[in-house]
């Protein structure tokens, strides 16, 4: 993995992320987000998203990257080695080996460098043989760039974020219609003895009525 840092050819520089880094990150995201909606992406990165923490865990796991010119940061990116737990289920496709892989994630820019999507590759690419990466169905831009770089389509992908979810709700339904079913098991019984008890009741009224 690289130590030093990697000098481009704008005279930018590739180094780790900083804590000292996150102010500048949050400026980098908050124009990324205004871009994606602009550009007919409004839902992939809400409500703040990359939340600090999230930002925090890239930066202490070695993983969190920074392209910087003039001492000034003007793009991010991780990129993580290893596998990735969202991979491991791909819907509508397959994966086109099963071999080491690093992942890119999280990449923006302030816009002031062209061909990030580029920068990010290369400098991947010294250091990984196999790359993959995934974005959102809606962000259009961000697709033609990565066809752009030469990956290939293999799938669809969801978010643990997502697939956490399903199980959040699929529990709460469970759960609910357990609920449910625990009053409908209380509750038939003495609907069963009320009815019989009134059957009974319009029965006696019936039979006397019949007898007399």
């Amino acid at each position: 993995m690289m130590q030093k840092n990697y000098i481009l050819s704008n005279d930018a520089i590739i180094r780790k992320t900083t804590i000292a880094d996150i102010p500048q990150l949050r400026e980098i995201f908050a124009i990324a987000r205004q871009f994606m909606a602009n550009t007919g992406n409004p839902s992939q990165w809400v409500d703040g998203y990359p939340s600090d923490e999230q930002l925090t865990q890239d930066i202490e796991s070695g993983d969190s990257y920074v392209v910087e010119k003039n001492e000034k940061v003007v793009a991010t990116f991780v990129l993580r080695g290893g596998v990735d737990p969202t991979y491991n289920i791909i819907y509508e496709g397959k994966w086109l080996n099963d071999k080491p892989y690093a992942t890119i994630h999280r990449i923006a820019s302030t816009g002031e460098i062209k061909g990030i999507m580029h920068i990010a590759m290369q400098f991947a690419l010294q250091q990984y043989d196999n790359i993959r990466i995934d974005t959102h169905r809606d962000n259009m831009v961000m697709q033609h760039l990565i066809e752009k770089e030469g990956f290939k389509y293999c799938g669809i992908i969801h978010s643990l974020l997502m697939v956490l979810s399903v199980l959040l709700f699929l529990s709460f339904t469970v759960l609910l219609v357990f609920s449910l079913a625990r009053v409908f098991m209380l509750t038939v019984p003495c609907f069963i003895l009320l009815v019989l008890f009134l059957l009974r009741e319009v029965g006696l009224n019936l039979l006397l009525t019949l007898t007399m």
